[in-house]
């Protein structure tokens, strides 16, 4: 409860608690601040260095889990922040001048404004207003170029993206597959995307449209029509 500002909460056992509304204009505080996965802290934690946060490893978690957009791989050798980056500044400016080398610019231009948006929370996920003296400025923009004002408006830019229900969708057919899906059964999943659509991608539909495919409930195709 104190690692969340949850306040009058006593004792050493689980209890449910509502946390306060994220809408609203005003002051970045952590009320408004905490909403849904994005802001929890275990993810917070697994997606930050050691001893600091990484809006790199945010902002590819986001583009590669829910949008299904994973940035390309890295050129070759290289690792973690180019020395010509002065260590001394915060952390959003040094990753702007790592932004500067065109090597890095393609991946980074899409993956660290979205970091930035979860800079308000530490490397535990821990809320927090400033960076080494510094204020925060949380505000990005998400893949698209839909703009947001901190990691509660990126949540919610996110749930309203237009990849987020497909992406969704096509983890979920290969959990519930336990396997990739082949080219041949591409109609099968066009059908599933088509109901799971009409429904605004909930997930009891989602499930739904799944389980009674033929994609999922034949073995696989007869082998006169591979």
């Amino acid at each position: 409860a104190r690692h969340y500002g949850i306040e009058g909460v006593e004792g050493a056992e689980f209890r449910r608690v509502e946390l306060p509304a994220a809408r609203g204009a005003g002051p970045a505080t952590e009320a408004r601040a905490r909403q849904g996965l994005l802001t929890h802290a275990s993810w917070l934690t697994a997606t930050s260095h050691r001893t600091r946060t990484s809006p790199v490893k945010r902002g590819k978690w986001v583009l590669e889990e829910l949008l299904c957009s994973a940035p390309p791989p890295p050129p070759p050798n290289v690792e973690g922040l180019i020395e010509e980056v002065d260590q001394a500044l915060p952390l959003r400016q040094r990753m702007e001048q790592h932004r500067a080398d065109p090597a890095c610019a393609t991946c980074h231009s899409n993956m660290d404004p979205i970091g930035f948006g979860l800079e308000n929370f530490n490397a535990i996920g821990a809320f927090r207003l400033e960076d080494q003296g510094e204020a925060i400025e949380p505000a990005g923009v998400l893949l698209g170029g839909v703009p947001f004002e901190d990691g509660a408006s990126m949540a919610r830019a996110i749930r309203s993206h237009p990849r987020l229900g497909p992406c969704m969708l096509q983890k979920v057919i290969i959990y519930a597959m336990g396997r990739g899906v082949a080219p041949l059964e591409a109609c099968m999943v066009e059908d599933i995307a088509a109901t799971a659509e009409a429904d605004d991608y909930r997930p009891g539909a989602i499930v739904e449209a799944i389980v009674s495919s033929p994609l999922f409930t034949r073995r696989g195709l007869e082998e006169g029509q591979r």
